[in-house]
């Protein structure tokens, strides 16, 4: 099985190329040959330095976003365009620091204290060094699901089957995606180990075919 970090247009490119098998991700329009089904699914939380005023708060409303230095995805991008349209359905106007491609970027930028994200639930995922908190936001709650992308128009290989039904079995087993707080829990060792679950499963469901 391979792994690649790339953006929802390439794993559409890729679907439609057959050059990937699977897709896991935030989709906004695809073809009608695509079908997507949740993997993941739970509340849009924000990422702050933390020292950030609101990182005292346990939620946090989308008034309260109005007025804070966001660092966000560019234009075009499936999540972004959900952001914008909550913040259009709650009245307010974002006040956007910085445009980045890469959700990598984002998160690097808001623990060098450059400003704060909005994120799906299961990438807000703060590496090691602790500088930053997560915190839901509330009023009015915005739900964010990833997804599992696949191509109708051909079979599934073996492997991705095995794949696919490993990912719904980690998720199953953790349930709907929680309202994250500052608990000191090391939330990218978490997903580590998801996946780490995973390749193990898809280990096990190999050898048993054999």
């Amino acid at each position: 099985v391979k792994l690649m970090d790339v953006s929802a247009e390439h794993i559409l490119e890729g679907l439609a190329q057959r050059h990937i098998d699977l897709g896991f991700g935030v989709f906004s329009a695809v073809q009608p040959h695509i079908k997507l089904e949740t993997l993941l699914r739970g509340p849009l939380v924000v990422l702050l330095p933390r020292s950030h005023p609101l990182a005292e708060h346990r939620k946090i409303t989308w008034q309260q976003l109005g007025s804070v230095d966001l660092v966000v995805q560019k234009s075009g991008n499936p999540f972004r365009a959900d952001v914008d349209r909550a913040f259009a359905q709650a009245g307010v106007t974002p006040t956007i620091q910085a445009e980045v491609a890469q959700l990598n970027t984002v998160i690097s930028m808001v623990e060098a204290g450059m400003g704060c994200a909005i994120l799906p639930p299961y990438t807000a995922l703060v590496p090691g060094s602790r500088r930053t908190v997560v915190r839901p936001v509330a009023a009015p709650f915005v739900p964010s699901e990833i997804v599992i992308a696949t191509d109708t128009l051909r079979a599934p290989s073996a492997a991705a089957l095995m794949f696919r039904a490993a990912a719904h079995q980690t998720t199953e087993e953790g349930g709907d995606a929680p309202l994250q707080q500052d608990d000191g829990r090391d939330e990218a060792g978490d997903v580590a180990r998801a996946f780490a679950r995973m390749q193990e499963e898809l280990r096990r469901q190999e050898a048993a075919r054999r």
